[in-house]
């Protein structure tokens, strides 16, 4: 591998580099590319740019906040077609440049945060503010309240939050930007439309054995605005409605089935429609030779709160039919529920309980109606729906 000096020395020559290895006056290799780049950067940048590595730059000074920019997609972009690296550069360059604050504008934000209150709740309306550009983010002493079009206001009690930064020294700025992030996609606006329904096991179940496995299960909703909605599905698990944020999903919350002027129940059954219209018609793939078969989709297991789109498949059994969903986007099914069936799609259901997206290694046998639970696994406990530190604070 190349010293780094001997790659500044070749960053510095780049106008020596040979034709063959130009596109257009644009070098084509690592270290003049690099290079390029940065001087390029540096006739917009009010703050220094500075090369860290091959086709790498850091926009800022050596000690506090920078702003790193990667660019060897645009590199091997040049290198497949030359002809077309003078335009690509000039756009991804002038990209960046627009992001640069205006000459009055002053500095980049410091890292340390203000450790009076009123300046701190003013800095951390205003980074909401800026993620939730059509929101009415407004701090109240202590408090948050964000406002989205046509909805109620929601308060986030930052309180806690204060405190930590305050045992930070205030030097908390990132992971401020990170929290708020996080609270910016909870509070992304719920399109109907996307909306799906999961799975997941409920907590506070109890199973009586004695009695053919029936489960009895306390159903607690939380009346927080940002508190996930759902209600009780079969057995040991529950229904969750989750709604499309920045990329990924989220729960739906109280606040946002208050916003869409719909009961729990009926925000509920909102999203089921939505799921069973994305989902189709259930078409299950013939079982392996162990007799299991595997239907492998996004939410998948979530077909399982469909009984009806069961019935011909549990008729053809002669109601004997069993399901496991060992993880949101694999069910698992077989014919039989004597206990070999049984011991056997349990296994596989164990083999496959693995993952962010596991939900239960559990077997249910169809009732006639929809599942019972046919023996319990190593799930009944239950857990969070999502990750703790997705929960924004509020009161």
């Amino acid at each position: 591998m190349r010293s780094w000096l001997s790659f500044i020395v070749c960053g510095a020559a780049f106008a020596l580099t040979p034709a063959a290895s130009r596109a257009d006056g644009i070098p084509l290799d690592d270290a003049g590319f690099t290079s390029y780049i940065q001087q390029k950067l540096q006739l917009y940048s009010p703050a220094p740019v500075r090369v860290t590595g091959p086709f790498a730059v850091a926009i800022g000074p050596e000690t506090g906040a920078n702003l790193v920019y990667t660019f060897k997609p645009l590199h091997d972009d040049c290198i497949a077609a030359p002809a077309q690296c003078p335009q690509k550069t000039h756009d991804y360059v002038q990209d960046i440049v627009r992001r640069f604050p205006s000459a009055n504008s002053g500095p980049p934000p410091a890292d340390i945060l203000p450790s009076d209150k009123p300046a701190f709740m003013e800095r951390l309306a205003a980074e909401l503010g800026r993620l939730l550009p059509g929101d009415t983010v407004e701090a109240d002493g202590m408090t948050l309240n964000v406002t989205r079009p046509g909805g109620h206001a929601i308060a986030f009690d930052q309180r806690g939050y204060y405190k930590l930064c305050a045992d930070a020294s205030f030097n908390c700025r990132v992971p401020m930007l990170q929290s708020l992030a996080r609270t910016a996609a909870w509070l992304a606006a719920p399109e109907p439309a996307r909306l799906k329904s999961s799975l997941h096991i409920m907590a506070s179940c109890t199973v009586i054995a004695s009695v053919g496995n029936s489960v009895s299960c306390t159903v607690r909703p939380s009346p927080e605005p940002m508190a996930p909605i759902f209600r009780h599905a079969f057995a040991n698990l529950e229904e969750v409605c989750f709604k499309a944020a920045d990329g990924g999903i989220v729960p739906l919350t109280n606040a946002d089935r208050r916003d869409l002027d719909l009961s729990i129940g009926a925000a509920l059954d909102l999203c089921g429609k939505s799921t069973r219209d994305v989902l189709g018609a259930l078409h299950l793939p013939p079982p392996a030779a162990d007799g299991i078969g595997t239907l492998a989709e996004p939410y998948a297991t979530s077909r399982a709160l469909f009984p009806a789109d069961w019935t011909g498949l549990a008729q053809d059994a002669g109601d004997h039919l069993l399901i496991a969903v060992p993880s949101r986007d694999t069910l698992l099914y077989m014919k039989g529920d004597g206990p070999a069936e049984i011991a056997a799609l349990g296994a596989r259901a164990q083999a496959a309980f693995a993952g962010p997206l596991a939900i239960s290694s559990d077997v249910y046998r169809w009732n006639g109606d929809g599942w019972s639970l046919a023996t319990a696994g190593s799930t009944m406990t239950g857990g969070p729906i999502v990750p703790t530190d997705l929960m924004p604070h509020v009161h």
